[in-house]
């Protein structure tokens, strides 16, 4: 079997955000700017992707990424390998149970990648995993 019909472990095969393949040209991420909790307190699930996709752009511009609101659905972050359309995933956000337990970025299947507030280690783990080639580590 070739590799249309194989699934990676951590990404699988979709098209483009918008129903078409992946472009290798530059899209435009417009505001680049991550926005800090307000008075000390978690912004909101979109707003915590939105500072996702932000970060994941300045370490990979070989990453595509688009913030997702589906109505009536939890907002989530698709994120995808322009240079290998078939490496995506889509990361959603789970909230803290109480306020000492922090909210967490979550993998398409439900486990955690790290926390909100790391927002440069979930990018790097991201980028690891949608590579089309080994990082060094």
């Amino acid at each position: 079997m070739g590799t249309r019909g194989r699934h990676t472990s951590a990404a699988r095969r979709v098209g483009h955000p918008d129903g078409h393949r992946a472009d290798r040209r530059a899209v435009d991420q417009t505001d680049q700017t991550v926005v800090p909790p307000a008075s000390g307190r978690d912004p909101d699930e979109a707003q915590q992707l939105e500072n996702l996709r932000v970060t994941v752009g300045r370490q990979d511009p070989e990453l595509y990424a688009k913030l997702v609101r589906p109505a009536g659905k939890p907002p989530f972050l698709r994120l995808l390998n322009r240079a290998a359309g078939d490496l995506a995933e889509d990361v959603s956000v789970r909230a803290g149970a109480t306020a000492c337990d922090p909210s967490n970025f979550l993998w398409s299947w439900g486990q955690v990648i790290g926390p909100v507030s790391d927002l440069d280690g979930s990018a790097a783990s991201l980028r690891k995993v949608l590579a089309t080639h080994p990082q060094d580590q």
